[in-house]
C-alpha cells in the first residue's frame, strides 16, 4: 500500500520540521539526531514539554505569516525558539503567566529571526543565536516586574532528585561497561556539556547525543570532542577550572565553534581545525569578558561568543581577498 499523501505532508512539514530544530543544534539536519535530542530534553518533563511547545508555536507562527516553508521544514527558525523554552523552563516555573510571557517572546524572536535572515543574509552571514540570547535578556528583564511570574529555583527544588539521578547514572553505566565516562574528568565533563546544550545536566543525556551524532555524522563528533578537548586542555594549562564548561551553554560555545568552523561553514581540512584551534583562546577570553561585563545585571551570555565570534570570522574571511 502506497504511503498515504497526507501523512507524507505532515511528516515532510510539521513533524520533520520540529525534529530539524532540534538537530540544528549541531548544524545537521538529520531527523534521528533530533528525535534523540527530543527525548534528551524530556529527561526534565517540564523543560522537555516547554521547549517542544516553543518549537511547535513558532513553527504554527511561521506557517500562518507566511514564511518560507523550506527554512521552517529545516528547522531554522525552531532551534532558537527551543533554546528559549529550556531557558525558560529552567528559570521559571513553568505556569500560565509563565506561559503568556514565552508566548510574547516567542512573537518577538519570530520577528527577530526574519529580521537578521534578511539582513545577515544579503552577505551569505547565519544569524545563529542571536535571537535567543536577545530574546532571553527581555524576557528575563521583564519578568522582574512580574509578580506571578516565579522563579523555579531547579537547584534547591531538585536537591533529593538530583542525588537519586545522579547514582542511577553511575548504575546505569557500570552495568553497561561505560563507567569510564562517570569517572574520566575530561570524558565526563564533555558529555554533560553535551547534555548541556539541552539543558540536562547528565552524562546519560550526552551520551545519547553522542551516539546521535555518530550516526549523522563522525566528522561533527571528531570536531566537538577535538574542540572541547582544545579548550579543556587550555584552562587546565593555564590554571582555570575547568568545572563552569559543564554550565548551561558554557562549554558548548567550543562545540559549536569547532562543527561550525570546522566543518560546517567552511570546508573541513588540517587549516579549519588549525583556525579553530587560533580561535579557541580566543573564545575563552571573550567568553569570561562577556561574563564579567554581563554579571552585574544578571544576564547570562549563554553563546553569545560563540555566535559573535563566528560571525566575525565568517565575515572577515569573505572580505578577505582571494
Amino acid at each position: 500500500m502506497a504511503p498515504q499523501p497526507g501523512l507524507r505532508s505532515i511528516w515532510n512539514g510539521p513533524v520533520r520540521g520540529v525534529l530539524n530544530s532540534y538537530a540544528q543544534l549541531f548544524f545537521a539536519l538529520n531527523p534521528l539526531l533530533g528525535l534523540l535530542a527530543l527525548g534528551v530534553s524530556f529527561l526534565d518533563p517540564i523543560m522537555g514539554a516547554c521547549g517542544l511547545f516553543s518549537v511547535v508555536a513558532v513553527q504554527a507562527l511561521g506557517r500562518l505569516t507566511g514564511q518560507s516553508k523550506e527554512l521552517l521544514q529545516e528547522g531554522m527558525y525552531g532551534f532558537n525558539a527551543l533554546l528559549l523554552g529550556l531557558a525558560m523552563a529552567h528559570r521559571y516555573r513553568v505556569d500560565a503567566p509563565m506561559l503568556l510571557v514565552l508566548m510574547a517572546g516567542l512573537v518577538l524572536l519570530l520577528t527577530l529571526i526574519v529580521w537578521w535572515n534578511r539582513h545577515l543574509g544579503r552577505y551569505s552571514l547565519p544569524y545563529l543565536t542571536f535571537p535567543f540570547v536577545l530574546t532571553y535578556w527581555v524576557l528575563m528583564e521583564g519578568s522582574d516586574s512580574l509578580a506571578a511570574v516565579v522563579l523555579r529555583y531547579p537547584g534547591l527544588a531538585g536537591a533529593g532528585l538530583a542525588g537519586a539521578a545522579g547514582a542511577a547514572q553511575t548504575e546505569l553505566l557500570a552495568s553497561t561497561g561505560l563507567e569510564l565516562a562517570a569517572a574520566d574528568p575530561f570524558w565526563k565533563s564533555f558529555l554533560r556539556t553535551l547534555g548541556s546544550i539541552y539543558f540536562q545536566d547528565s552524562v546519560i543525556a550526552g551520551l545519547i547525543l553522542a551516539v546521535g551524532l555518530l550516526l549523522h555524522s563522525r566528522l561533527s563528533l571528531m570536531l566537538a570532542v577535538g574542540g572541547y578537548a582544545l579548550a579543556f586542555g587550555m584552562l587546565q594549562a593555564m590554571g582555570a577550572s575547568t568545572v563552569p564548561l559543564t554550565d548551561f551553554l558554557v562549554g558548548s560555545n567550543f562545540v559549536f565553534m569547532a562543527i561550525a568552523l570546522g566543518g560546517f561553514y567552511l570546508v573541513p581540512s588540517a587549516a579549519t581545525m588549525g583556525l579553530v584551534a587560533v580561535l579557541t583562546p580566543v573564545l575563552a577570553v571573550l567568553m569570561f569578558a562577556l561574563e564579567g561585563w554581563l554579571a552585574p545585571w544578571d544576564m547570562p551570555p549563554f553563546t553569545l561568543a560563540f555566535s559573535g565570534l563566528a560571525l566575525l570570522v565568517l565575515y572577515f574571511l569573505q572580505a578577505s581577498p582571494p
